[in-house]
Formats: C-alpha cells, structure tokens, sequence
C-alpha cells in the first residue's frame, strides 16, 4: 500500500467523513460569504483557508483518536492503523498533523472569540480521545462530548473566523447542526446494535425486538426534519435580500413537498409494519432525500450556484464540488435497515 493511500484510507479515513463534513463546510462558508454586504477576493480567500484548517482539524480529531485506541485495540485484537508503525513513527505523524493544522489558523486568531473556540475544541478532541480522561468510554459523557467536537463548536468556529459570531444565524446553524450531528450518531448507534441483534437471533434463533433506541432515533429524525427546514429558512431569509424571494424560496418549498412525501411515506412503512433507517438505505425515497441528499448535495450545490451569479469565474468552485461528490460516490456504501415491529 502507498504511503498517500495509507494515509487517507487508514489513518485520516477521509471516505468515512468527508462525504459529510465537506458539504456542512461549504455550506457554512457559502452562506457567510453570500450574506456579506459585499463579494470580495478577500471574503473568498478567507472561506478557501478556512476550508484547509476545517479539514486538517476533522483529519485530526480522527488521528487522535485512532492513537488512544490503539492500546485497547490492540488488546481486544481490532485493527488500528498506528498498529503497522513504530510509536515513534506514529507520534511523529501526529505532531506533524497538529503542527500544520496549528498554521491552519494562524490567519484568523485576531478575530473575535476565535482562539476561545479552538481551545475549547482542542481540549475536546484530547480529552475525548485521550489518557488520562478519555471520556469517550463514558456512555452520555463521551456522547455529548462527540457531538460538541464533531458538530457544535465547529459552527462556533467557522462563524468566528468570518467575522459573523454575533448573528442569531450563528446560533441556528449550530443548533441544526447538533441536531443533525447527534441524529447521525443515533443512527449509526441503532446500525450497530440491530446488526448484533441480528447475529445473536440467527445464533440462537430469537426475535429481533424494537428498543428504547428505536423509540429516540424516530424522535431524532423528527427533529433533524425540524433541523433542516431551519436551514431552509435561514437561507430564504438571507438569499432573497440579495437574490430576490424566488431565487430564496426555492430551496424552502423543495424541504416543503419533500417533508410532505416523507412523512407519507413514513406512515405507509409504520402501517405495513416496517421501518426503513433513511440514513442507512441504498435506495432513493423521501426520507433520504430529505436527510440526506438535502443537506449534504442540494443546499451546498444550490448555494455554491447563487456564488457563480456574482462573478462567473467563481463556477470553479461548483465544479470542483460536483466533481469532489461523484468521485466519492464509490467509496461511499449504504445498506437498507428494515426489518419488523413486534405486533
């Protein structure tokens, strides 16, 4: 294996986040810059270095915790990337990460309140993953802790660094974000204990029953719902000021009919007793349009769309989008999660 293949496979794991991350970045970084009084070159460079700093901090925060789990998956005999490499070799991929990722920031440190949010995600990241804390052995500690790493103070930040903290867009965004975030953990939670469930019932031939799981991820899609048309609200608010209402209705009505469908679709699945995990298909319907396509190809896309109407040579950054999508479908694979409720 190379040694660019080993780093973005099995140690950054960038297929594991990336085709998450980036779309929730650029929407970000798209929607400060367009709700700017003015498009500058500045503004756009701004939004680029940033970009570089949130992706070499997602990187790491996963680096981090790869080397704390490298004892107890050693133990437990489960693969870890730094297991092929000699501690010194891995702790000094680990500094150099941090090193660079700390250059990463160095333009925004004047910017209001922004060194306080790096800390707080640094001491986050150390402390989730890390000796002599490592709270993400403990159940509701290492959950919220999770959350507020991967998807609260990251919007914290990013509003920081573009000098917009002090908008109430600031809040909503991170409030949508935690939701979604803590809804995409849920799922992946849920996943993992009905593919257990599952084993133990063919090993020893017992039903598979609905939990308590079950019951919190249905109220977190609710809200991820609610999360989402939030976000559809915000930027009808900000793109009409500038682009007119038609142009910042439509994302606004497509979250609209699409939250109709969902929830037809999802009454038809309870009444035919079956429960379909939009998170985990691999088929298209309302739902996943809605969770995922949605937030994570739509809005990034459409907003990155509005940019072009301000100079055309900002197209390149829609293409390198689109092109950064499709090139990740293939490393992308989902599985349909159905199976049965208890009558």
């Amino acid at each position: 294996m190379s040694s660019y293949k080993f780093l973005t496979t099995k140690l950054i794991r960038w297929s594991n986040w990336g085709p998450i991350k980036v779309p929730v970045f650029v929407t970000l970084l798209t929607y400060i810059v367009l709700s700017n009084q003015e498009i500058t070159t500045s503004s756009l460079t701004d939004a680029l270095l940033y970009f570089c700093f949130a992706m070499l901090h997602t990187a790491l925060s996963y680096v981090t915790n790869a080397w704390g789990d490298l004892e107890f998956d050693n133990l437990s005999g489960r693969s870890n990337p730094f297991r092929s490499l000699s501690y010194i070799h891995g702790l000094s991929l680990i500094l150099g990460l941090f090193f660079i990722a700390a250059l990463s920031g160095l333009p925004f440190i004047f910017q209001s309140h922004f060194v306080d949010f790096w800390f707080c995600w640094a001491f986050l990241n150390f402390t989730y993953s890390l000796h002599p804390f490592r709270f993400k052995e403990r159940r509701l500690t290492g959950f919220a802790f999770t959350i507020a790493l991967q998807w609260t103070v990251p919007v914290f930040l990013t509003f920081a660094a573009m000098g917009r903290l002090n908008q109430l867009d600031c809040v909503i965004f991170a409030v949508a974000n935690t939701v979604n975030g803590a809804t995409l953990e849920l799922s992946h939670m849920r996943y993992d204990r009905r593919r257990d469930l599952r084993l133990k019932a063919e090993q020893f031939r017992m039903p598979v029953h609905s939990d308590r799981l079950d019951q919190l991820y249905n109220i977190a899609l609710f809200m991820d719902k609610t999360a989402i048309g939030m976000i559809t609200v915000i930027i009808f608010g900000g793109i009409t000021l500038r682009f007119g209402i038609w142009l910042g209705l439509l994302p606004l009505l497509i979250f609209l009919i699409l939250l109709v469908f969902a929830f037809l679709e999802a009454a038809r699945a309870l009444s035919g007793d079956e429960y379909i995990d939009p998170n985990y298909a691999n088929y298209r319907s309302a739902n996943t349009y809605l969770h995922k396509t949605i937030p994570y190809l739509f809005i990034p896309g459409y907003l990155l769309t509005l940019i072009i109407l301000i100079h055309p040579a900002n197209m390149i950054f829609l293409i390198l989008f689109i092109f950064w999508r499709f090139s990740m479908l293939h490393s992308v694979s989902d599985q349909v999660q159905v199976y049965t409720h208890p009558h």
